[in-house]
């Protein structure tokens, strides 16, 4: 069974950062200043503000075909390593958004129709400016400070909560950290002058980023847990993690990697038993045959146990009845578009008998047929999201079979009666 790498994650999960406004004077490409009553377009990716050392940009971010973000990133970072958004949860259109100053003093995003989408409660002030500074902050008329979040604010309104707030962290320029609880640490490359960021990823693990202003590239220059396969759940659920010494996850036997780009999501059961055609009567007698009821079979299923599933990707997943009659597996109704179907064995163009989910074919990549441990057959979509299921909750021993009839049921393996019949 192979290994596969585990990359480190490339974008922060969780930052801290301070924003403010400052109110200014000419919209020139690429500068620190703004004046009251003139904008920044979505249209024009030079239409920017800079930090004066050129460590901040702010300007929009745009992620996929027409998504835009007010945001502020490290200028140098390879990937735009977005250090703060406006408008995370509503991103504007690629045409006709801007950020104005507005003469009132209040800078507002707007998107192409003039819905105002977010903007700075600055209104009836004297700020006639705004600059980004070398810290991502900025102020008004070069006095007053506004700073994200908010220090007028208490930690509810600025959407924080308060709980441990006894306790107080700092990261200094030089890449020290030292809180009240005595917990400290130093980044490797300790020293001035390198732009760093502190990030929860994705994996729960603490870690803190210098920048690489030649390669643009983030290195890790400290993590909480040092040793990748200690930290939890980084090769999902069922998997197993290898030190080699970077982490490599891999699958116990039985089991399959759930998605093979996303080791995140784990392994899942695969259960296929290969009894020979040769498989003889007395097999099943004297127990080398895990279902004494069926015959031997060459390639389908005759039943499914819990925990277990038929993958869409896997052209020979499927069930078979007892003589090969029928079987049941993913059939293609059309481009990348499947149901879950039974139809003849033998017949050329595979004759189907019934659908599960006619009017709802699922994709064809990651999408399976799951007996889940509460005895219900769920059809999923590559999203995990339920097409079809057969809403049968039992805490009995069940598995799914098909009958000679072509019927699919759900069969209590103590009592051997049906719960169901599809």
């Amino acid at each position: 069974m192979g290994f596969q790498s585990l990359p480190f994650p490339k974008f922060p999960t969780f930052f801290i950062v301070l924003f403010s406004l400052l109110l200014s004077f000419n919209t020139s490409k690429s500068q620190n200043l703004l004046r009251r009553g003139s904008s920044l377009s979505v249209e024009d990716a030079s239409d920017v503000l800079s930090s004066p050392d050129k460590t901040f940009t702010c300007g929009f971010y745009g992620l996929g075909q027409n998504a835009y973000w007010f945001s502020i990133w490290f200028t140098n970072s390879k990937e735009r390593t977005v250090v703060w958004m406006a408008n995370r949860d509503r991103p504007v259109n690629g045409h006709g958004s801007k950020v104005t100053l507005r003469r009132n003093g209040a800078m507002v995003l707007t998107d192409v129709d003039d819905w105002v989408i977010w903007m700075t409660n600055t209104t009836s002030t004297s700020a006639y400016r705004a600059e980004l500074l070398d810290t991502g902050n900025s102020c008004f008329n070069e006095r007053r400070c506004v700073y994200w979040p908010n220090p007028d604010y208490n930690v509810w309104q600025n959407g924080r909560t308060s709980y441990n707030s006894s306790r107080i962290a700092f990261l200094d320029e030089a890449g020290s950290f030292l809180s009240s609880d005595k917990w400290q640490f130093r980044a490797f490359d300790v020293g001035f002058g390198i732009k760093r960021r502190l990030t929860m990823d994705y994996d729960g693990n603490l870690r803190l980023y210098s920048l690489n202003n030649l390669t643009g590239s983030w290195m890790i220059s400290w993590q909480a847990i040092m040793e990748q396969c200690k930290v939890h759940g980084i090769c999902g659920r069922n998997g197993i993690c290898v030190s080699t010494p970077e982490p490599k996850c891999s699958c116990p036997p039985g089991y399959e990697v759930t998605e093979p780009d996303n080791w995140n999501k784990g392994c899942s059961i695969y259960l296929k038993f290969p009894v020979s055609v040769e498989a003889s009567e007395s097999d099943s007698l004297n127990g080398s045959n895990p279902w004494p009821w069926a015959p031997a079979w060459s390639q389908g299923l005759p039943s499914l146990i819990r925990g277990s599933s038929l993958a869409v990707a896997k052209e020979n997943d499927f069930l078979a009845s007892p003589k090969e009659t029928f079987s049941g597996g993913f059939y293609k109704v059309g481009t990348n578009a499947y149901c879950f179907a039974i139809w003849f064995t033998n017949s050329v163009n595979k004759t189907v008998v019934w659908m599960a989910n006619r009017d709802k074919p699922v994709n064809g990549r990651h999408s399976r047929l799951t007996l889940h441990g509460n005895g219900n057959l769920v059809l999923t979509d590559e999203d995990e999201s339920v097409v079809w299921s057969t809403n049968t909750l039992t805490n009995a021993g069940v598995e799914a079979r098909l009958l000679e009839t072509g019927n699919l049921v759900l069969v209590n393996q103590a009592k051997k009666d049906h719960l169901g019949e599809f």
